[in-house]
């Protein structure tokens, strides 16, 4: 995010900078110059645009991933106007589903690479495919971990949607969650 931010800084300089030279370029030739408004708009757009993604991005690099020693918990990501009706729900709970997850392979489910040592999963989309709703679903022994996107982008695709954010956040819960779950109560 930070390399995008910085990327756009760098774009908006290039658009301030040349739009003067090219207006100039178009006019001692003679040229229709009333387009060139779209170019100061698009340098106005992503100046008025990058301290939001920089408030963004220190929004989601402050969040903690370490849980509570019960490993159960839950994030969930509503519309933001509307009926506020929730989009996105991930989980962390114990759960020894190993069995669940090998009957949805076997039911057409796609398998999960390898993100977490001796976890097993499986994600794709819930229902006729077309609602947009996808799940991905990583189990150990002891624990699940749940992306269950529940309203997803028309066009996209939200079942590989779910995997790549299971790859994403597995890695930091279930290590934590496995060691948690794991600790003996001397």
């Amino acid at each position: 995010m930070h390399d995008f931010e910085r990327d756009l800084g760098q774009a908006e300089t290039t658009l301030r900078r040349s739009e003067p030279h090219i207006r100039h370029l178009l006019l001692s030739l003679n040229l229709d110059i009333s387009r060139l408004s779209a170019i100061r708009e698009l340098g106005n757009w992503i100046a008025a645009k990058r301290p939001e993604l920089r408030r963004r991005n220190d929004t989601i690099q402050a969040v903690t991933t370490q849980w509570g020693t019960d490993t159960t918990g839950g994030c969930y990501v509503y519309r933001p106007t509307g009926d506020k009706t929730k989009v996105l729900q991930i989980s962390l709970a114990p759960a020894d589903s190993t069995d669940e997850v090998q009957q949805e392979i076997d039911q057409g489910a796609t398998p999960l690479p390898d993100i977490v040592p001796g976890a097993t999963g499986y994600y794709g989309t819930v229902g006729d495919g077309n609602s947009g709703k996808a799940i991905a679903v990583l189990v150990t022994q002891r624990d699940e971990l749940l992306v269950d996107l529940i309203h997803g982008v028309k066009g996209r695709d939200n079942a590989a949607d779910t995997a790549a954010l299971m790859k994403l956040i597995a890695p930091k819960l279930l290590p934590a969650a496995t060691a948690s779950a794991g600790e003996s109560k001397d």
